[in-house]
C-alpha cells in the first residue's frame, strides 16, 4: 500500500492523518485520491470498511487549503442516501480537517427542524453534507421560506443545471422526479391509513389540488 506523504497532499493534512496514526493508504484511496487531487471526476466502488470516506474527504480539505475565490456558500457538496452516513462523514471531516484553519461543515438531513437548518445555509460554509429528501425540500417547496431551484442554488454557491445533474448521477432520477415519487408515495400512505378528505391530503403532500392525485 502507498504511504500518504507519497500523494501531494498539504503538510497539514499529512501532520493530523500521523497525528490518528494512519500511514498508509488503502487499495481505494490509492486509486482515487491521484485523480481526486488533479480535479478530475471519479467514481469509485469498494465494499465497508476500506476508507472510501477519506478517499474524497482527503482531496476535498486539500482543495480547501488553496484560496477561494469571493463568493457564496458552501465550496464542497457532499450528497450521501441516508442521514446515518451524512453524520458519519461529518465526522470524519471533523476529524480530519482538525489541525486545519477552521473548516465550517454544515449537515442538512431529515430529522432536524428545518428553521435551524435554514439560518445554516444562510451561514459561509467550506462543507455541506446532506440527504437528498431534506435538500431538496428546500430547493423545490415552500416549506420553511421562498426558496426556488434557482434561489437555493445561488444560496449554496452552486450553479442551478448543476444539481439535477449531480441527483441524476448519484440517485438515477431528476429532483422533480424524485419529490414527486416521494410525495405520491405520501399520498398513498396517508390514503390508506387515514380518513382525511382527499383535498387535505393533497395539499398535506405538497399537491396544489386534489386532481394532481
Amino acid at each position: 500500500m502507498a504511504s500518504f506523504e507519497s500523494f501531494p497532499l498539504h503538510p497539514t493534512v499529512l501532520s493530523n492523518l500521523a497525528e490518528m496514526g494512519f500511514t498508509a493508504a488503502t487499495d481505494i484511496q490509492s486509486q482515487i485520491m491521484p485523480l481526486a487531487i488533479e480535479g478530475n471526476d471519479v467514481s469509485g466502488l469498494s465494499r465497508t470498511g476500506t476508507g472510501k470516506t477519506a478517499a474524497f474527504v482527503l482531496p476535498a480539505l486539500q482543495k480547501l487549503l488553496q484560496p477561494a475565490k469571493p463568493g457564496r456558500g458552501p465550496r464542497v457538496l457532499v450528497l450521501t442516501p441516508t442521514r446515518e452516513l451524512a453524520m458519519q462523514v461529518t465526522s470524519a471531516v471533523e476529524k480530519y480537517s482538525k489541525f486545519m484553519p477552521r473548516v465550517r461543515t454544515g449537515t442538512v438531513l431529515g430529522g432536524m427542524p428545518y428553521p435551524k437548518q435554514r439560518r445554516l445555509l444562510e451561514m459561509p460554509l467550506d462543507i455541506l453534507v446532506a440527504t437528498p429528501g431534506r435538500l431538496i425540500d428546500f430547493i423545490e417547496t415552500n416549506l420553511d421560506s421562498d426558496l426556488s431551484l434557482e434561489k437555493m442554488a445561488a444560496e449554496v454557491g452552486i450553479s442551478p443545471l448543476y444539481l439535477p445533474r449531480a441527483f441524476k448521477s448519484a440517485f438515477g432520477q431528476s429532483p422533480h422526479q424524485y419529490v414527486l415519487a416521494r410525495r405520491i408515495e405520501r399520498a398513498k400512505d396517508l390514503l390508506r391509513n387515514t380518513n382525511d378528505p382527499v383535498v387535505e391530503i393533497a395539499l398535506a403532500c405538497g399537491f396544489s389540488s386534489q386532481s394532481h392525485l
